[in-house]
């Protein structure tokens, strides 16, 4: 197996010393996430907004106008 080139290996341990905290705060964000999502509920607003959206085809609701004080986009 050839040696190791110097220069990349002393590249990513100056990485891995220099930004472990933002690996760290990455890391504990992703698994906040991980949790929290399955334990997620909607809100009321939410739940409305969805529920119209899976209803009501695209065409209606442009033809509707705006609803819940919304503009269309």
């Amino acid at each position: 197996m050839p040696p190791a080139n110097d220069s990349s290996t002393d590249f990513m341990k100056q990485i891995v010393t220099t930004k472990w905290p933002e690996y760290l705060t990455l890391t504990a964000y992703t698994a906040l996430v991980a949790f929290t999502i399955p334990h997620y509920e909607p809100w009321a607003d939410e739940a409305q907004a969805w529920q119209l959206a899976r209803t009501i085809a695209l065409l209606a609701k442009a033809e509707e106008g705006p609803s819940e004080a919304r503009p269309p986009l």
